[in-house]
């Protein structure tokens, strides 16, 4: 499996290489690649490498967000906070409204069945926003102002908004159990939770690497 996964890479970062020639998004390459290799087309990709897919994804999807996380800074949050938060929100609402509306009509889904899809579409892709606001702000474009970082920082908590409120369509859907008052009230919570335990645990990772550098032996 690791040497599949070795070619895998490789043929990605060829792919992406060559895209890049030729002006256009290495991550369409990636993409291709990923879809001709898959099992709806040549399958050439092994069974034990795709019962991993899952994992792999949320792996990358952990990257990603660290690789925001480490650019942000206290200040600039301070900032551009309030306008980070309602970027985020905001426009995932919207489209998450605006599908649920017309998917009945357009598409011949239920109004539950619309709201999942769009809270699926209304997903910031942070695969494709973070690497190019990062290379905004290593340019210096929008700096002055922190767009980068508020862009950064709203595709972050949009993804964190739109997962929470697809387990809550999503529960509603299978039938777990709750109404849907009791579900729709549950969003927020859960937010506020993941918000209270994400800051308890950076507090926490804090706290230990402080004291593992005042440990450390000077010179």
């Amino acid at each position: 499996m690791a040497l599949a996964l070795a070619e895998i890479i490789l043929l990605g970062l060829l792919v992406d290489y060559l895209f890049r020639r030729m002006r256009i998004p290495g991550l369409v390459g990636m993409m291709l690649v990923g879809v001709l290799l898959g099992p709806e087309v040549l399958g050439f990709i092994r069974p034990d490498l795709l019962a991993l897919s899952g994992d792999l994804r949320m792996v990358a999807l952990i990257v990603i967000l660290l690789r925001a996380g480490f650019e942000l800074r206290l200040e600039t949050l301070r900032q551009i906070g309030v306008q980070a938060l309602l970027l985020a929100c905001v426009p995932a609402l919207f489209e998450g409204a605006a599908i649920t509306m017309l998917g009945p009509g357009l598409l011949g889904l239920t109004r539950l069945e619309s709201a999942l899809l769009g809270s699926v579409l209304a997903a910031v892709s942070p695969a494709v926003v973070v690497p190019m606001m990062l290379d905004f702000q290593a340019r210096r474009m929008g700096t002055r102002k922190g767009i980068p970082m508020m862009v950064v920082a709203a595709s972050s908590i949009d993804d964190i908004f739109v997962i929470v409120m697809f387990t809550a369509l999503l529960g509603m859907y299978l039938g777990d159990g709750g109404g849907w008052a009791a579900r729709l009230a549950g969003i927020p919570v859960s937010m506020l939770l993941g918000i209270a335990a994400g800051g308890l645990c950076g507090w926490g990772l804090y706290w230990i690497f402080r004291r593992f550098r005042r440990g450390r032996p000077s010179g």
